[in-house]
């Protein structure tokens, strides 16, 4: 995943308008807490475990992702919901296979 990549959003709201943009930020590091709102205890698609301060933290990896959409009308609002399809660069199999055993296989020398 590469800043630029295109993405296609599909708003729980408004999903008789699809929605295209691209990635303008991607986060340095994983996701350690994730607002309640996404959280599939409440609705959302991401599952969690709460931790011991009431937080919700991602049971496996997770990224934040901003991605830039045109709003010329100002029908978007803070906190909807909805499923993101990011188009990647085609992969070659080498790189696949190489990227299976860096996270299947760990030697420590």
């Amino acid at each position: 995943m590469h800043v630029g990549d295109r993405v296609d959003l599909l708003l729980d709201s408004a999903r008789e308008h699809p929605l295209q943009g691209r990635i303008d930020e991607i986060s340095v590091g994983e996701l350690a807490e994730s607002p309640h709102r996404l959280s599939n205890k409440v609705g959302g698609e991401l599952a969690t475990q709460s931790g011991a301060d009431q937080s919700e933290r991602p049971v496996s990896t997770a990224y934040s992702v901003r991605v830039r959409l045109a709003d010329e009308q100002g029908q978007f609002r803070v906190g909807w919901r909805g499923m993101a399809r990011i188009h990647l660069a085609p992969a070659t199999l080498a790189s696949r296979v190489g990227r299976w055993a860096a996270r299947t296989f760990h030697f420590h020398l």
